[in-house]
């Protein structure tokens, strides 16, 4: 069973008090749409015989019901705020044929929206759910054997001791020419970077292009090869997934084990997910990236974790869950204990689970990855985007520079995981002189973030100390 907890201000039209009878119509009729998606219930002339009308009544009390909760004593701003629940037959969702689609419509669409007369309504906000076993029977669907949580995904990488994943989202994110980006990727490789990936709005458009990325994918490999790290090109295949799978399944066979691809939740990113892992001709499943390009648009509606939860439950490998610790904000440097210290423990928690790997994205700058490396260690993923590509001396300086703060990081920490962060010395301490600042930027804005000051002052624990 699915149970959504939600929320609704009613207002009575001659402003007299709410009666749990009030409640207990309004949930009536907020089934009644679920069910008829009409104004008013079919009566029973409608049906040809009262065994199909009784079969058809036993049928809807177990797909959903809704119970009210007790009337608030007063109102706020004159509305009652009451809860109610709503209890989904998880059977009506079946993951295989598009039920996850089907519940976040019903959910984040017309469900809600009510009128009765005698009776005002402000917005129904949902404010929990619980998934019963429907996360899990998604899971059976979408990543039995089929998906690489935290562990596969570093002994795919090769990744040592207290080494992170480190990855390049290729900016301009509405893409490159192909002899630029394979410029760019190569020289990316050579530095060190694990991932190169192409960004949100650089989505691959024909076959002729694949060929090209192949190309681009086994020259990053061989790239890793000969230094003996992993490295892998990423290709974006967040478009239908009617054209995107047999593309995906080419460049899988032609690429080296683990294959990494992207496919953020987008519009039709969603069914190309799913496509990919129930697919029998994909005989080794690649590891899939993920931005969550639509979770800000649900959050409007749905509790702004529960579509985290469902592209992990539908096979996501590495993917950004929002809520990210900031150590800048609107181009000023910015310090917020609240922030960092609910940030590094939602990064822990997904890390504790295990079931996919968390990224740091969003605008994370060199000068930000020493700490952020402290506050959340070396099993989530740092996916940099402007902090390599606008090094002055571009991207592949930029993705020395990245790569070299990582090691020195990871030096710094190798044989002691009890004490307090240490700070970096000399060049790796003035990093932001290898950037351009934006005039409309604070001058100390990309000034190196020391997590010995900065964790001392926000009065936070480095990762390390507390897993020591």
């Amino acid at each position: 069973m699915i149970s959504v907890t939600c929320s609704l201000p009613i207002r009575k039209d001659d402003s007299s008090q709410l009666e749990y009878g009030d409640i207990s119509e309004i949930c009536r009729q907020i089934k009644g749409d679920s069910i008829y998606g009409t104004f008013g219930e079919i009566p029973d002339s409608f049906w040809d015989d009262g065994k199909e009308l009784l079969q058809f009544t036993d049928f809807i009390n177990t797909v959903v019901e809704v119970i009210p909760h007790d009337v608030p004593s007063k109102p706020t701003e004159g509305f009652y705020h009451c809860k109610f629940e709503l209890h989904f037959d998880e059977g009506f969702f079946k993951p295989q044929e598009g039920g996850i689609q089907q519940l976040i419509g019903i959910l984040a669409g017309d469900l809600f929206y009510l009128s009765m007369p005698g009776y005002c309504f402000s917005e129904v906000s949902i404010t929990n759910i619980d998934y019963g076993g429907f996360l899990d029977t998604c899971r059976q669907a979408f990543c039995n054997h089929r998906q690489n949580g935290i562990q596969h995904v570093r002994e795919s990488f090769q990744l040592q001791d207290g080494e992170p994943l480190l990855a390049f989202s290729i900016k301009p994110r509405v893409g490159l020419s192909m002899e630029k980006l394979k410029q760019v990727a190569i020289g990316v490789a050579e530095a060190g970077v694990n991932i190169i990936e192409m960004d949100t709005r650089f989505v691959l458009s024909n076959e002729f292009e694949l060929q090209n990325l192949i190309d681009i994918a086994r020259e990053v490999s061989e790239i890793g090869d000969a230094k003996r790290r992993k490295c892998r090109f990423s290709p974006n295949f967040s478009f239908d997934s009617g054209r995107a799978l047999p593309l995906i399944q080419k460049f899988v066979e032609a690429s080296q084990d683990p294959a990494v691809i992207k496919i953020d939740f987008s519009l039709d990113g969603l069914a190309t997910l799913q496509a990919v892992r129930k697919s029998n001709d994909i005989e080794v499943q690649p590891i899939i990236t993920c931005y969550p390009l639509l979770k800000s648009v649900f959050s409007k509606f749905l509790p702004n974790n529960s579509i985290i939860e469902l592209l992990s439950a539908n096979g996501v490998d590495i993917m950004y869950p929002g809520g990210c610790p900031e150590f800048t904000k609107r181009g000023t440097r910015h310090l917020d204990r609240s922030n960092v210290r609910l940030g590094q423990q939602r990064y822990i928690d997904i890390i504790g689970a295990g079931q996919y790997m968390p990224s740091v994205a969003g605008g994370v700058h060199a000068s930000e990855l020493h700490a952020y490396y402290e506050l959340l260690g070396p099993n989530a993923a740092y996916f940099i985007g402007g902090g390599i590509a606008l090094h002055n001396k571009g991207p592949t300086e930029g993705a020395k520079l990245c790569r070299k703060i990582i090691d020195e990081a990871i030096k710094l920490r190798r044989n002691d995981h009890s004490s307090a962060p240490q700070s970096f010395s000399g060049g790796l301490s003035s990093t932001h002189e290898n950037f351009h600042t934006p005039a409309k930027y604070s001058k100390n804005v990309f000034d190196y973030v020391d997590p010995s000051s900065a964790f001392e002052e926000l009065n936070v624990q480095s990762f390390f100390q507390r897993f020591n």
